[in-house]
């Protein structure tokens, strides 16, 4: 299984440099969690366009980009050939969607024994954000102070400011009444 339970084994040189996980990340909404992810870096990298093969000298990772809000991942400082390396991805998800996020990095590589820098190499994963069953307590009301957007069941917990002096001083529309 591709987990942190087994970094070092063999079988991870059959799989490419990549963001592996033994259950895709799955949050449901409201609900703090976390995933264990894996970064691999194998010994050997094939260029996509030919096929050929390079030996790997390293991946530095330089930026994640598609995580939700809310959301972290541990991410490592370098890459060495022939490891893995437990990332921790938690967060609380309220925006209901599928979030790719992806792992940008320097890709090194070794050609005729010589260091050669490709550059930008991304990889990436995806992580889903479903609807909470339950839904979520919390002030529904748009003009509340303490207004939560992810609410979906209002708690009667909402907050109103206080109006400095009369907002409807008299009569406007001639109803008979000041509202």
């Amino acid at each position: 299984a591709p987990s942190c339970d087994y970094l070092g084994a063999p079988e991870w040189n059959d799989l490419d440099l990549g963001v592996f996980a033994d259950e895709s990340p799955v949050f449901v909404q409201g609900i703090a969690a976390s995933y264990d992810l894996v970064l691999n870096v194998p010994v050997v990298v094939s260029e996509p366009a030919t096929g050929s093969a390079f030996a790997l000298e390293s991946w530095t990772p330089t930026e994640v980009l598609g995580l939700p809000d809310a959301f972290s991942l541990s991410v490592v400082a370098e890459g060495a050939p022939g490891t893995q390396q437990c990332l921790s991805l938690s967060g609380t998800g309220w925006e209901v969607g599928a979030y790719e996020v992806v792992l940008e990095g320097d890709l090194v590589v070794s050609v005729f024994g010589s260091p050669y820098a490709l550059g930008n190499y991304p990889l990436s994963f995806v992580v889903d954000i479903v609807a909470n069953p339950n839904g979520i307590a919390g002030c529904t009301y748009i003009n509340a102070t303490n207004f939560q957007p992810f609410a979906t069941l209002d708690d009667g917990s909402c907050l109103y400011g206080d109006v400095v002096g009369p907002t409807c001083p008299s009569d406007i529309d001639q109803d008979g009444a000041v509202t």
